[in-house]
């Protein structure tokens, strides 16, 4: 299992131990601090006049690591290679042509829109097309990725397999949600990273529009994450819609159990993307059965459930997202039910036992190039990823 540039570790580390769960002998390839800049310690921000400095070594770090998984794959010969991103297409590509031939490849599309569009052009989006196009596999999460992938040309109808996203359930282990203490007013979150396309704006006037709608209402909305576009003019929309004061800005890296802790304090997890093919605080959000309130767009149907797992908008549309927040907070039956229904999809489709399965499937038949495998089925033993 291969994500060098480490972009998603709860994904991998939730895949790669229910895989040995499930018997199948793997090793991850990862930086080697991702697993501690995933812990509880506070994730470091680069100085703007050194990123350019940190984007050169990361680079040299990455190709070292993918030097490192050639020499790896010649020395072990492993059944198969499943990369988790691609972060420098122009190396990928390198790498994946030298192993075609001696393992199956297999390929897990989270965004169907290369890093959402903002590697369209330039070193990340170079020659991508032809490097998908190698790929014994390509998993992706939802029937929309399914569909754009095949819109953009990425990959062909053969190569595709659809499978889920699990839950990630890591963080109702690092924070218990029903062990949290809740605030009898009602908590709204807005979590993770803040960027255009997340729809930060559309939620603050949705929260205006819920405000007027309900003046004595005692509902917060918390905003806790680290800014990837300038705050100035969402604090001035705050404060022209006269909801400033009923905002709290907690504006900064999250360890992983802030996170869960943030969740699990809160009555909903806000949603109101502009784009996006599934996201991790979604399934975080079902994890911890925390009622999930945002746009009705990508993935996002395909789990959620209007009106059973939480409330699911036009994307771009405050008044709708608006009226779904009034009808939430005038509601605390609504909460409950909503609540009751993610635990029981956390616990079934989403769970990582059948997501690892369902993995195990879609390696068969590609066992060393040799179509007519039984990987993964017993009495054989476990393949060596």
């Amino acid at each position: 299992m291969v994500d060098a540039a480490g972009f998603s570790p709860p994904y991998d580390y939730s895949l790669v131990g229910a895989l040995r769960d499930a018997g199948v002998d793997v090793d991850l390839i990862e930086p080697p601090d991702m697993r501690s800049a995933w812990s509880d310690h506070d994730a470091s921000v680069t100085p703007p006049r050194f990123k350019r400095l940190s984007r050169v070594l990361k680079g040299a770090a990455y190709v070292a690591r993918m030097r490192a998984l050639l020499r790896r794959v010649d020395a072990e010969r492993p059944d198969v290679v499943h990369f988790q991103w691609l972060a420098l297409p122009a190396i990928d590509g390198y790498v994946i042509n030298r192993l075609r031939g001696r393992c199956a490849l297999v390929f897990t599309m989270h965004n169907t829109s290369l890093f959402h569009g903002a590697a369209s052009s330039g070193v990340q989006g170079w020659n991508v097309n032809d490097v998908y196009a190698q790929f014994d596999r390509i998993i992706v999460h939802s029937e929309f990725g399914r569909r754009a992938a095949l819109a953009s040309g990425r990959a062909r109808d053969e190569q595709l397999v659809r499978i889920p996203h699990g839950a990630f359930s890591h963080y109702a282990q690092l924070c218990p949600p029903d062990r949290a203490q809740r605030s009898e007013s009602p908590r709204l979150l807005f979590v993770g990273s803040i960027k255009p396309y997340k729809g930060l704006d559309v939620l603050i006037r949705a929260f205006a529009l819920m405000r007027q709608a309900m003046p004595e209402s005692t509902a917060r909305l918390v905003v806790a994450g680290y800014p990837s576009m300038p705050m100035d003019p969402l604090f001035a929309l705050a404060a022209s819609l006269g909801v400033a004061e009923h905002i709290d800005w907690r504006l900064r890296h999250l360890t992983e159990r802030e996170l869960a802790g943030e969740i699990a304090a809160s009555h909903a997890v806000l949603l109101p993307y502009r784009e996006i093919d599934q996201s991790g605080i979604l399934l975080a959000a079902v994890a911890m059965q925390r009622t999930v309130i945002g746009s009705a767009i990508g993935g996002f149907p395909e789990i959620i459930e209007h009106e059973r797992h939480g409330l699911l908008v036009p994307p771009g549309d405050p008044e709708a997202l608006g009226a779904a927040l009034v009808r939430f907070v005038s509601s605390p039956l609504r909460k409950s039910r909503f609540e009751d229904e993610l635990g029981a999809l956390a616990g079934g489709d989403l769970s990582w036992n059948h997501v690892a399965l369902a993995t195990i499937s879609a390696y068969r038949g590609l066992h060393g190039g040799d179509h007519n495998s039984s990987f993964g089925q017993e009495p054989h033993p476990p393949a060596s990823l």
